[in-house]
């Protein structure tokens, strides 16, 4: 019986993420240049910031100019040219500039899949699995993350980093041994390094991690040492200096 519904439960999941999938991938070339449009206008979100990951690359300044996104986020913009380049002829872009927009768009599509998974995780961990699979059918039809999963934005990674840094907060609260426990804090560590890399005001979230230790230490009735707190310290703040 127990069987039955794990198999009943894996289905259900398999459908919200097809759901989800479908309603990210469709229409995922819309606006890029094609033979019939060749000169089309790129969104300034997409082409520009391609362009300006670039020239900073390259050691070229972008003056009176707010970096969208942060250092991180324009490192993948580079990657997807990178790749775009490599692909060559397999993608259906009419140039570069709109194989490496594409390329972006299909990154940021598995990205928002991966938080559809994360947060079903941290519904079932949380209060169980109906509530898991409510989280994830909602995440997964929602038109903001739909909408920003299709466009080279940062909206996408921002939310897949703060998620998974939620989620080892979850994920902490229910562990079993202390060494469990201290991994997934090292791990939130470098979770809480991209966000500093991404976008800084984000970096507040790693305080949850080092909260739900707490909370974890607390319930379990385990003292901290005040030598173990300060090797984890130092550790998690190496972490994020790297």
């Amino acid at each position: 019986m127990k069987s039955i519904k794990n198999k009943i439960l894996f289905i259900i999941i398999l459908l919200i993420m097809a759901i989800g999938f479908f309603l990210r991938v469709y229409g995922i070339d819309w606006g890029l240049p094609s033979e019939g449009h060749p000169d089309y206008s790129y969104h300034p979100d997409e082409a520009l910031t391609l362009i300006w990951s670039q020239w900073l690359v390259q050691g070229n300044a972008i003056p009176k100019h707010f970096i969208y996104g942060g250092t991180l986020y324009y490192t993948l913009l580079n990657s997807y040219i990178h790749i775009a380049r490599l692909l060559g002829d397999k993608l259906s872009g009419i140039n570069l500039l709109a194989d490496s927009i594409l390329v972006g768009r299909f990154f940021q599509i598995l990205l928002s899949m991966f938080c559809i998974v994360m947060i079903y995780e941290c519904g079932r961990i949380w209060r169980g699995k109906k509530v898991g699979i409510f989280s994830a059918l909602g995440l997964s039809i929602v038109p903001i993350d739909i909408f920003s999963s299709k466009f080279l934005r940062p909206e996408s990674f921002g939310m897949f980093l703060s998620l998974l840094i939620v989620y080892l907060a979850i994920r902490m609260l229910a562990c079993m041994t202390a060494m469990e426990c201290r991994k997934l804090l090292f791990i939130s560590s470098i979770a809480g390094a991209c966000v500093l890399a991404f976008r800084f005001p984000l970096f507040s979230l790693f305080l949850l991690p080092m909260v739900s230790r707490l909370i974890w230490m607390r319930k379990n009735k385990i003292d901290y040492p005040s030598n173990l707190l300060m090797k984890d310290g130092v550790i998690s703040f190496s972490i994020i200096l790297i």
